[in-house]
């Protein structure tokens, strides 16, 4: 077995997101050999260093270079964390960046299909909510964005593109509010 191979069995061992640390300490637990191959090129380096630092290292600069595959990095934390992507776990985040991806075009269709339909009237209500939205940003500096109350791509009870259903909303909490009513 590659020793990447070696560091990515012991990933496997754990069912949550991990520092880069804890992923080498298990790596000397299942594999003490490469434990004591690392202390000894450790003891040939300028600086001190320890055999698991050496390990974390190499983890560290294989982790950067893409060289592990079903491995989830979480850079929102520092130290960052990974974790091992199941197969069905891999395949859900492809599905899931796959429709954050095409969600705007699904949203702008929605909208296009539904200007269609509008009464002159209603498409009018459109146009000063959204000039009622353009005077608190240029006259209050109102960050206000206009949203679907019931939302467009929601996936239990999809709203309509209609202005019985837009309401202004804090962009602060429109982005908290998502794809949910």
């Amino acid at each position: 077995m590659k020793i990447h191979e070696k560091y990515t069995e012991a990933l496997k061992t754990f069912n949550r997101f991990i520092t880069v640390s804890d992923w080498a300490q298990r790596v000397c637990e299942l594999y003490p050999g490469l434990l004591v191959k690392a202390e000894k090129e450790a003891e040939a380096h300028k600086n001190d260093t320890t055999g698991l630092r050496e390990i974390a290292a190499r983890i560290s600069s294989l982790l950067s270079a893409g060289n592990f595959e079903n491995v989830s990095i979480d850079d929102n934390e520092r130290p960052r964390k990974v974790k091992y992507l199941t197969s069905e776990e891999q395949q859900s985040n492809q599905e899931k960046e796959l429709n954050d991806d095409i969600e705007p075009i699904t949203r702008f269709e929605i909208i296009n299909q539904a200007k269609n339909k509008l009464k002159i009237f209603e498409a009018y209500r459109i146009e000063e909510f959204k000039n009622i939205q353009k005077g608190f940003k240029e006259f209050f500096s109102l960050d206000f964005e206009l949203d679907h109350a019931q939302a467009l791509l929601d996936r239990e009870s999809q709203g309509r593109h209609h202005p019985d259903n837009l309401q202004l909303m804090f962009k602060y909490h429109n982005e908290k509010k998502s794809n949910k009513l």
